[in-house]
């Protein structure tokens, strides 16, 4: 069994670890905080590990895409971090979701084998992150108490001018 290199001083503000092993390399991944919310930033972490040796993969090129939640129509579609040259085994990005839902992240690789070197071997892992839906915030709560407040005055404000209208003079 693979042991994760991640470190774990945060580990209760982080989700539970997922991994994917192929071609000789396991793949690790987790976010934190462990309950994402909509717009804030959360970091994925990643890493790569030797299977056999039990060490962390250095000197590769690695590639994160984030899909639209599963099943969602609208949007863009994906967002990438291209390109991170990861020196010592481990890396991580940070994104804020735009919405709730389950997001597909795609983590690639491209490290060098001792038979065809540099740029070699492509390893590409599939996890997900849970985006939980969003209770409204106190913010929106005080904004709808202003809009009723508003809303009454002004209705209040509209009767007593049609009020002083219809009043009959004394001539």
């Amino acid at each position: 069994m693979v042991q994760s290199l991640f470190s774990t001083a945060h580990a209760q503000e982080n989700s539970p670890m997922q991994q994917v092993t192929q071609s000789g390399v396991t793949m690790q991944f987790t976010y934190s905080p462990s309950s994402p919310k909509i717009n804030d930033y959360t970091t994925l972490m990643f890493s790569m590990i030797n299977s056999t040796t039990g060490k962390q993969v250095q000197n590769y090129v690695g590639s994160v895409t984030i899909g639209n939640v599963v099943g969602f129509t609208g949007g863009s579609g994906y967002y990438n971090f291209s390109k991170i040259t990861v020196t010592n085994g481990t890396f991580s990005v940070s994104y804020a979701f735009p919405n709730d839902g389950v997001f597909p992240v795609f983590f690639r690789a491209d490290h060098s084998t001792p038979i065809y070197g540099s740029g070699s071997l492509i390893t590409v892992g599939v996890f997900k992150v849970i985006v939980p839906p969003q209770a409204p915030s106190s913010d929106y709560n005080t904004m709808i108490y202003v809009v009723i407040g508003v809303a009454v005055a002004a209705g209040g404000g509209t009767v007593i001018v049609i009020m002083k209208k219809r009043k009959p003079t004394v001539h």
